[in-house]
């Protein structure tokens, strides 16, 4: 059995930002995560990249230009997603009076990153095959532990044998996820 390390937590500002960690150009998945208490964490955010590191920061970018929807981190921890900012559009109506830049912002500050390095293969298309396999198991196994992953990029579903890993989050908490066996 495969055991896989994500490290983090990380943040897009300040000392311990995912742009500041040296090993982040890796191949691999990542979570977005909020804080629910101390060392705790609810997967809002899965995904995957060839370069985390560079995918990090067009994240950033789409969030900060307000290409990306944001919801309400305090709801969020509560396990309900409650949009506040949609994509392209800006405030919803009953937030209209918020603006818009300064929320994203603020959104973006409130949001913890992890990773974790996959294998890779042989060549591109199989390693991009490894690196969504792995995202859609994560998904999969949160959303059967009944919590919910808020946002989801795609899913792709593996045609071949399955096998199992586990993932090991350090001394932090990754809620449904942390030391849990996870089908890929």
């Amino acid at each position: 059995m495969t055991q896989i390390e994500f490290k983090g937590p990380f943040n897009f500002y300040d000392v311990n930002s995912i742009f500041s960690e040296s090993t982040a150009t890796i191949n691999g998945v990542y979570l977005w995560c909020v804080k629910i208490s101390d060392d705790v964490y609810r997967v809002h955010y899965v995904g995957e990249a060839a370069d985390i590191k560079k995918r990090m920061r067009t994240h950033l970018d789409f969030l900060l230009g307000g290409r990306y929807s944001g919801h309400c981190i305090d709801s969020l921890k509560n396990n309900k997603l409650v949009i506040m900012h949609r994509a392209t559009e800006g405030m919803i109506p009953r937030f209209s009076h918020l603006d818009s830049k300064a929320f994203n912002q603020e959104y973006s500050k409130k949001l913890y990153v992890f990773y974790a390095e996959i294998p890779i293969l042989e060549d591109t298309y199989n390693t991009k095959w490894l690196r969504c396999r792995f995202e859609t198991g994560i998904i999969t196994h949160i959303e059967n532990q009944g919590e919910n992953i808020i946002s989801v990029a795609h899913r792709r579903y593996w045609k071949g044998n399955k096998e199992e890993f586990r993932a090991h989050t350090g001394k932090v908490r990754i809620e449904s996820l942390s030391d849990e066996l996870i089908i890929v």
